[in-house]
């Protein structure tokens, strides 16, 4: 299974602004929907308010469908509920 790139990260805190203060000093910049951008990626980290700190959703990218299915059983094989659009 090859994965080709983090494509995204959103990850849930019970307070979301000190965890964007963090996110800024580290040198990301925040944008208004509580997204945080690198100069070379874009937007890849999104926080959300959550009653615990947890993993939301993770969005990574493949080299093709083979690939992409191999990914899918073996989260589902470890109890995760993989959901894809086919193209990412």
């Amino acid at each position: 299974m090859t994965l080709h790139r983090l494509s995204s990260v959103t990850i849930g805190v019970p307070a979301p602004e000190p965890v964007a203060a963090y996110y800024t000093e580290f040198g990301l910049q925040a944008h208004e929907n509580g997204s945080f951008s690198t100069l070379d990626g874009g937007r890849q980290l999104f926080l959300e308010k959550a009653a615990t700190r947890r993993l939301v959703e993770m969005v990574v990218g493949v080299d093709d469908h083979d690939d992409l299915a191999r990914a899918e059983a073996a989260l589902s094989a470890a109890g995760h509920r993989p959901r894809s659009d086919g193209e990412r």
